[in-house]
């Protein structure tokens, strides 16, 4: 039987406490949003998984304490975890709540980044339909990534030329190959 470490009220150290705020923090709701509140806590709860923020093994945060925190029905918050639970990324620890199960960060961060591929590629593909040329789609791309990178990661240096860059090299390439 895998161990479940306790992260409720009346079980917890400060420091547990904090990473519990901390949790609830980070949903961030868009009530005028198309997508459900359920499902924009699950796709949240996706994103605290994969990045470790959501520990595997630990509870979360209850459902009453989510509901209150976010001011949302009880039962939206009931949905979102039946979803979880589902889904296999938290199991019900009997009279405790629920807990991030063991290698859920491992499937979370798959599907985040199999979900970034899809969403890049459907990028790439709307770009070329639209009939940019494919160095005009690198540019973007690459400026893209370079002001992300630079916001989340401010330390980060690129070690290697840029994506139009490359593709130039690769086209010299193949016509030196050609001849």
């Amino acid at each position: 039987m895998e161990r479940y470490t306790v992260l409720h009220n009346q079980y917890t150290n400060p420091q547990q406490r904090q990473t519990i705020c901390a949790a609830l923090s980070m949903y961030q709701l868009n009530f005028n949003s198309p997508i459900p509140i359920y499902e924009q806590i699950v796709r949240q709860a996706h994103f605290l998984i994969a990045s470790g923020a959501l520990p595997e093994g630990e509870l979360i945060p209850s459902v009453r304490e989510v509901a209150k925190t976010l001011t949302i029905n009880p039962q939206t918050v009931v949905r979102a975890y039946s979803e979880l639970k589902t889904a296999d990324l938290i199991v019900a620890v009997r009279g405790q709540g629920y807990a991030v199960k063991h290698g859920a960060r491992d499937q979370c961060r798959r599907a985040r980044l199999e979900l970034f591929q899809t969403r890049i590629e459907e990028g790439i593909e709307e770009a070329a339909l639209g009939r940019l040329s494919p160095e005009e789609i690198a540019e973007i791309v690459d400026a893209a990534f370079l002001k992300a990178v630079s916001k989340h990661y401010p330390d980060w240096k690129p070690i290697s030329i840029g994506l139009v860059e490359r593709i130039e090299e690769e086209r010299a390439n193949k016509e030196k190959s050609n001849d």
